[in-house]
């Protein structure tokens, strides 16, 4: 951490502010050590053609599990349904 503002992300190599990455008590920063958008990129396909991420639910599993948060499929796909409304 620099001057309590900026935080390292063990994925992309960059120092980010604290808001770019998830809350994580386990952690003596606070925070879980890898960004937001290296996370979101973890658990997508990204889509050459449309130049945008694309869910994969198998990445987002194991983003999860690298996480050690629960995943629950109906969760998951009641989220993924109300997002394609």
């Amino acid at each position: 951490m620099i001057s309590g503002k900026l935080l390292y992300c063990h994925k992309c190599d960059e120092y980010l502010s604290l808001d770019s990455f998830y809350a994580d008590g386990r952690y003596k920063s606070g925070v879980f050590p890898i960004c937001k958008k290296c996370l979101i990129k973890e658990a997508c396909d990204y889509d050459k053609q449309t130049n945008s991420y694309v869910d994969n639910r198998e990445k987002t599993k194991k983003v999860f599990q690298m996480m050690d948060l629960p995943f629950f499929d109906t969760l998951y796909k009641s989220v993924m349904n109300s997002a394609i409304e």
